[in-house]
């Protein structure tokens, strides 16, 4: 299969040339392929003409293997840099935060799991936080990440991931927050940077069916939020990790008591999300008067940017040091 040139960004301070992903299918045919998914039309197009079985999930060199033609998938990386040197997000304080979830029918999970699109095919979404569409074979090791595009988190939704996204400009205590919670909720989480976020609902939560863009954080509404909607979607159950791992810097852990039995293997077992005994540490961390940021700014891990330059990319030159 022949791939094309794929984006080289010599500098997160510079202009990115892309060259759009152009493939040759099993048929011989040269074609483009843009896939626009929208949440209630679910497109269930396949790859290649000759290729009428779904892609399965996991590593295959000739679609996915986490490490190829990644730039596909990523913004221009200076949109991930806050360029409002004297201004913080949000824009206004006080507005109502916003709760969206989509109306499946019932038995969805039976009958639908989202397909999956190799890293030769454009994957573009309706929405800036797009909760059950289409997406990438390989899912991502839960735990934060400097980014994770949108084609990656999808997949870890539907293991039954809950998704932190907030927006390069976010006021650092507004993340450290929203991070404490989160981190001491579940397992499966992961955490980025997303720059197409709402100045004015500069973080967000993204489960599968529903999303929650926030103007502040709510104790009470964020742990609602994931003890109602995380560990659901059609693989909620599978355990394993992911094999993509772009810009971690943090993995995640079995947060204090969600686990029955800590020394058992974890598939199969009763958890609990949001445990008291996890959470109980958060409330000892953030004095209700004094909102104090905790954990890492992520901003220093800015320099990462600047070895995006390859489509093969070695994710052993990152590290949170």
């Amino acid at each position: 299969m022949k791939r094309t040139t794929v984006p080289r960004v010599f500098s997160v301070f510079f202009a990115i040339v892309v060259m759009w992903g152009l493939s040759h299918t099993a048929d011989g045919k040269l074609r483009q392929r843009v896939v626009r998914l929208g949440e209630i039309t679910l497109h269930l197009e396949r790859y290649g003409d000759n290729h009428p079985e779904p892609i399965k999930m996991g590593i295959d060199s000739n679609c996915d293997d986490g490490k190829t033609n990644l730039t596909l998938d990523w913004p221009d990386p200076g949109t991930l840099l806050c360029s409002s040197r004297n201004s913080k997000y949000p824009l206004y304080g006080k507005l109502q935060n916003k709760k969206e979830c989509i109306n499946l029918p019932a038995n969805y999970h039976d009958h639908y799991s989202p397909d999956h699109y190799c890293m030769y095919t454009e994957v573009t979404y309706d929405h800036v936080i797009p909760v059950i569409e289409g997406h990438r074979p390989v899912w991502p090791i839960f735990g934060e990440y400097y980014h994770v595009p949108r084609q990656r988190y999808l997949h870890s939704i539907e293991h039954g991931s809950v998704v932190m996204l907030y927006h390069p400009c976010t006021a650092e205590h507004l993340v450290a927050r929203l991070r404490s919670l989160v981190t001491r909720c579940v397992r499966k989480y992961v955490i980025s940077r997303e720059p197409l976020l709402d100045p004015n609902y500069p973080i967000a939560l993204a489960a599968w069916g529903c999303r929650l863009q926030m103007n502040s954080v709510n104790d009470t509404e964020v742990i609602e939020f994931i003890k109602t909607y995380a560990l659901h979607g059609p693989e909620k159950l599978y355990e394993r990790e992911g094999q993509y791992n772009y810009t971690l810097f943090r993995t995640a852990f079995y947060p204090p008591g969600m686990l029955e039995n800590p020394s058992k293997p974890a598939q199969g077992q009763k958890m609990t999300v949001c445990p008291a005994q996890s959470l109980e540490g958060h409330f000892q961390v953030y004095d209700k008067d004094h909102e104090v940021p905790i954990g890492t700014d992520s901003s220093k891990y800015a320099h990462m940017f600047a070895f995006l330059d390859s489509a093969t990319i070695n994710t052993e030159q990152f590290s949170e040091d």
